[in-house]
C-alpha cells in the first residue's frame, strides 16, 4: 500500500525549511512584476524575504505547504479591503532596502504596475499570490492551497484573484474551483476572477474559449 505522504500548512514564521527556496518561488509567481525594479535578482530575494517577515505586508500572511519536510508550495489571502494598506507596508520595507538613487524608479514602477488594476470589490478575499514548487505540480496542491485560503476567511463567501491574460493554466484552474473572470477593460493585461460577487458580471464565453 502507497502511503499518501503528509502535507502541513504553516504560516511563513513557522516554515523550517530554507526561505531562500520560498523566496525564489515567491518571485516565480509574478517574475514580470519583480522585473519593473531595479536592483539584482540577489536583491529582489532579500526584499521578497523582508516583506514576508515584516507585519501587514501582501506576503506577510502567507501560509506554505510543507510535503516530507520539502518546500511544496505557498498561497497568500487577506481580505480585499486590506490591499492598500498592505501595499503600502511592502513598499516600505522595500524602499528601506533601496540605495537612495534607486528608490524614484522603484515607486515609478510600483505606481505604473498599480494602474493596471481597480480596487477591489468590497468585503471579498483577494488571493494575492499562488506557487507551487515543480516536483509537486499536477498533485491537486494548487486546489488544497487555494481551499486553505478559502477557510481561513470562510465567514467572508466572496473571493478575488488577478490572473493575467496570458496565464492559461491558472485561468482553467481558477475556473474548475468556480471561479469567474469578469469583465475588465480590454486594455488590461488580465483577468479579475471573481466568485460569488454578483454585481460583477462574469465575461460571456470564457469557459468556452478554455475547454
Amino acid at each position: 500500500m502507497i502511503e499518501t505522504p503528509e502535507i502541513r500548512f504553516l504560516p511563513f514564521a513557522e516554515f523550517p525549511g530554507d526561505p531562500t527556496a520560498l523566496c525564489e518561488l515567491v518571485y516565480e509567481t509574478l517574475p514580470h512584476f519583480y522585473e519593473l525594479f531595479p536592483g539584482s535578482h540577489r536583491e529582489k530575494l532579500a526584499m521578497i524575504l523582508a516583506q514576508l517577515r515584516a507585519p501587514r505586508t501582501e506576503l506577510s500572511l502567507t501560509q506554505v505547504a510543507v510535503i516530507d519536510g520539502e518546500l511544496a508550495g505557498f498561497v497568500t489571502a487577506f481580505p480585499g479591503d486590506e490591499l492598500g494598506q498592505r501595499q503600502f507596508s511592502g513598499a516600505a520595507v522595500a524602499l528601506g532596502l533601496l540605495a537612495a538613487g534607486d528608490r524614484g524608479a522603484y515607486l515609478s514602477a510600483l505606481r505604473e504596475h498599480g494602474r493596471k488594476y481597480p480596487p477591489m470589490p468590497p468585503n471579498t478575499l483577494y488571493i494575492a499570490r499562488l506557487g507551487v514548487a515543480t516536483a509537486f505540480r499536477a498533485t491537486g496542491l494548487s486546489g488544497r492551497l487555494m481551499r486553505l485560503a478559502y477557510d481561513s476567511f470562510a465567514h467572508v463567501g466572496r473571493y478575488t484573484g488577478y490572473i493575467d491574460k496570458e496565464n492559461i493554466r491558472s485561468q482553467r484552474f481558477s475556473e474548475r474551483l468556480g471561479l469567474m473572470p469578469s469583465i475588465l477593460p480590454e486594455s488590461a493585461g488580465h483577468y479579475l476572477y471573481v466568485k460569488g460577487i454578483p454585481e460583477l458580471r462574469p465575461t460571456e464565453g470564457r469557459a468556452q474559449e478554455l475547454s
